[in-house]
Formats: structure tokens, sequence, C-alpha cells
């Protein structure tokens, strides 16, 4: 089986939950949603450090400022080719 690594630089969109937000990646407007460079891998709470948003979560009382982005919806985004050698074959991604 043939593996495609995805590390690498992907674009994070956070949004607030909202009662009957959509549940389909289609249906959410992503233009309204805060939009950011994350490292994949990583996490949610690590590039909102890297983007400045936030201080380090491990430093004193800082987790706590993290709280209000629990309820957010968080949405990783990057657009890849698959080589022309592997597109016939099995994969894992």
């Amino acid at each position: 089986m043939e593996k495609l690594s995805l590390n690498g630089q992907w674009t994070l969109y956070g949004c607030p939950e909202k009662k009957g937000l959509p549940n389909l990646l289609d249906e959410i407007d992503l233009n309204s949603c805060c939009k950011i460079t994350a490292t994949v891998p990583g996490n949610v709470e690590l590039a909102l450090m890297e983007a400045d948003i936030l201080p380090d979560p491990f430093y004193g009382d800082n987790l706590y400022l993290y709280a209000p982005y629990e309820y957010w919806q968080w949405i990783y985004k990057r657009t890849f080719k698959i080589p022309k050698e592997m597109q016939d074959k099995e994969m894992l991604i």
C-alpha cells in the first residue's frame, strides 16, 4: 500500500458554534471564520499560540484563556495533488 504524507502547512478555520450550525463542510461559510496557518501534525491550541492570538498555554494560568475556543468549530483545509504514479493504487492518507 502506498502512503502519502499530508504533514505540513494547512489553513485552519475557526467559527464560534451556533445553534443550527451546518454539519456539512460545503454548508459552512469559511469567509465568516477566523483563518490562521497551522502545522500538521499539531493542534488548535498550538496553532492559536503560533499565530500570536493567545499566549503559551503551558505557562501560568494561560490555559484558561483557551476555554472559549472549546466551543468553536475547527476546520483544517489543504489542497493537494495525488502523484500520477499513485492515482490507481490503494493509498493510506
